[in-house]
């Protein structure tokens, strides 16, 4: 094989390799998650979800909509800012559109953390 046939095939393979699929980002973030906790703010006290006190959370290609357990659902478009991926998790930056805020998403297979500021609130699949 000559150089520039070698050159080729290493450059090819990088690219390749560094391209963004985004058969991970629908693995992790889409579908419809059960509201387990919010920790943080000015105390740093943990609220957890119970019977009385439940809500969801379903991901869109385009959308976040929650849903209360009083009946009232929120609607965010979204768009990813950054992706990372990790051994066992991603991590987003995730911009959402009707508030002009951004926010981190680290998401495995069943759970998902979504920060805001200095407020932490959990979910699972």
């Amino acid at each position: 094989m000559t150089v520039m046939k070698k050159l080729l095939v290493i450059l090819t393979t990088l690219i390749l390799g560094a391209c963004d699929s985004n058969e991970t980002f629908t693995f992790r973030l889409i579908g419809k998650w059960k509201w387990t906790y919010t920790c943080g703010g000015i105390t740093g006290a943990c609220g957890y979800s119970d019977k009385n006190s439940t809500r969801t959370l379903e991901i869109t290609k385009d959308k976040m909509i929650e849903t209360w357990n009083d009946g009232s659902i929120t609607t965010t478009t979204y768009s990813i800012s950054s992706k990372t991926n990790f051994e066992d998790y991603s991590e987003y930056i995730v911009k959402f559109d009707n508030e002009g805020t951004q926010r981190i998403i680290k998401a495995t297979k069943n759970t998902l953390d979504i920060n805001d500021g200095d407020v932490w609130t959990g979910y699972k699949k």
